[in-house]
Formats: C-alpha cells, sequence, structure tokens
C-alpha cells in the first residue's frame, strides 16, 4: 500500500455556531467562504475520512464480496450496520475507480465533493491542503494505534527526494496529530477545518464581515 505524500459524521451546526458566533451576520466568512460553504468543507473532510477507511478495505486485495462482508462485520460495539446494499455501492465505486493511492484517492474525492457542493476553492491547492489537514487527522492516529513512533509515520508519509524544510514541517504536523486528545471531536474537526483553509487560502482573513 502506498501512502507516500509530497509534502465521520461532524456535527456541523454546533461547530459552526462556535465559529460564527452571535451576533452573527450573513455576510460574515471564515478565509473568504460563508457560513454554508464552510459546512459543506466540512461535510467533504468527513466523507473523505470514510472513503479512506474504504481504501483499505479495498487495499486489502479481496474481492468486493469480502470486502463487504468484512465492512458489515467490522463496526464498534452497539453500532447498527448500515444496509448492506449500500456498503456494496459505495465499495464498488472504489473498485471500479482502482486508485493508485490512499493520498491519491483521498484528496480526489474530496476534491471532487466541493466541486459538487460549488465550494468555491482552487482545486489543485485544495487537494495538497487536503493532505496537511483532513488526510493527516486519518491517519496519523492510524498509525500511531499500530504503535509507530512518528519518525517512522514521517518516513511513510513523505517523498524521499523530500526537501528538509517540507520534512521538518510534515514532522510538526504528525507530532501534533499524534498528541492532541481525539475526544475532543468538535473542536478537532474545527481546527482540521481552520488547517485547511488557512493553507488554501492564505490571503483571506481568518474571520471577516
Amino acid at each position: 500500500m502506498n501512502h507516500r505524500i509530497a509534502f465521520a459524521a461532524f456535527t456541523l451546526s454546533t461547530v459552526l455556531a462556535t465559529v460564527f458566533a452571535p451576533p452573527a451576520r450573513a455576510e460574515q466568512t471564515m478565509y473568504g467562504l460563508n457560513r454554508e460553504q464552510v459546512a459543506f468543507t466540512m461535510a467533504c473532510g468527513g466523507e473523505s475520512s470514510l472513503r479512506l477507511a474504504e481504501y483499505s478495505l479495498y487495499s486489502s486485495g479481496q474481492p468486493l464480496e469480502k470486502a463487504v462482508e468484512r465492512a458489515m462485520t467490522s463496526l464498534p460495539p452497539g453500532k447498527a450496520p448500515p444496509p448492506k446494499a449500500l456498503v456494496e455501492e459505495r465499495l464498488r465505486v472504489i473498485y471500479e475507480a482502482k486508485p493508485s493511492s490512499m493520498p491519491a484517492w483521498g484528496s480526489s474525492t474530496f476534491v471532487r465533493c466541493l466541486a459538487a457542493r460549488q465550494v468555491p476553492l482552487d482545486a489543485e491547492r485544495s487537494g495538497v491542503c487536503y493532505l496537511l489537514s483532513y488526510y493527516l487527522s486519518v491517519v496519523v492516529p492510524g498509525y500511531r494505534k499500530r504503535g509507530m513512533a512518528e519518525d517512522a509515520i514521517v518516513e511513510r508519509l513523505i517523498e524521499p527526494s523530500a526537501s528538509k524544510d517540507m520534512r521538518d514541517r510534515l514532522r510538526a504536523l504528525v507530532e501534533y496529530y499524534s498528541k492532541r486528545d481525539a475526544k475532543d471531536v468538535k473542536a478537532n474537526v474545527m481546527r482540521d477545518t481552520s488547517h485547511f483553509l488557512k493553507c488554501v487560502a492564505p490571503d483571506k482573513p481568518a474571520l471577516s464581515e
């Protein structure tokens, strides 16, 4: 499985209420996006996280039917399984697409999601910034749970030819995502979104009217 890169469902209403704190006005924006566009961005981050989980099933090399059965039986205890037809429909998308790598799949699904919701962000830059925010928020904790040290995660994620500056930047991000409290979901979603938007629109104010 190629995880190298060049450098679930969210409670959107609660998170957005924190960002656009009252008295919020219709024209208020976050890094140039209005309230609805920020919500769409968060939703796309959640959708791409689900797609990364599906990539793990696809990359196992099992046939589609086996992957569906595995998905149906690997839910956390007490969580009702989704309809089998829906699981198969979603997995069929990735089996037919045959993506080359996990970062490529996560990035492409995220960018397509933004386009479908008409979020006005540059597609190429959005793909890169996704890999430095939402993507790392999923894969770094996963590697840590498998017992990988931070330096090993950096080497797993970065291209061997990357510059020292790029390597140092990624190491700092890996350290951040390794140590933050995973239980603080609302705050983490907001931070990931802020990191992404600051990366993709650095010339826009964080919050403005």
